[in-house]
């Protein structure tokens, strides 16, 4: 992080490159680096069904799937598949209406 100062402003905060990404790092949750998501090429937040679909797919087998969900339903995650859950099937569950499996 880089603090620069302009003389009757207050300062100016830059982030370079690797203290942006060591600062994100630090804020993920630790099973984050587990999920079987981080390796993958498949979009994790699709615009369409088709994509959303290979998203689950990938969720399928990952060994964080509930604690992912969990987070995503706790943070309200508006965007992608979470947890093998859409962000339509996330609203049902929050709202108490049943989830499609």
């Amino acid at each position: 992080m880089v603090v620069q100062r302009r003389s009757g402003f207050p300062p100016v905060l830059e982030w370079d490159e690797p203290d942006l990404a060591t600062y994100f790092a630090s804020q993920r949750p630790e099973w984050m680096a587990r999920g079987a998501c981080r390796t993958t090429s498949v979009d994790m937040f699709p615009d369409d069904g088709a994509g959303v679909f290979e998203a689950m797919a990938v969720c399928a087998e990952c060994p964080v799937k509930g604690r992912c969900l969990d987070f995503a339903l706790e943070h309200r995650e508006q965007h992608g598949v979470w947890g093998g859950k859409s962000q339509r099937q996330r609203a049902r569950m929050r709202s108490g209406r049943v989830s499609t499996p």
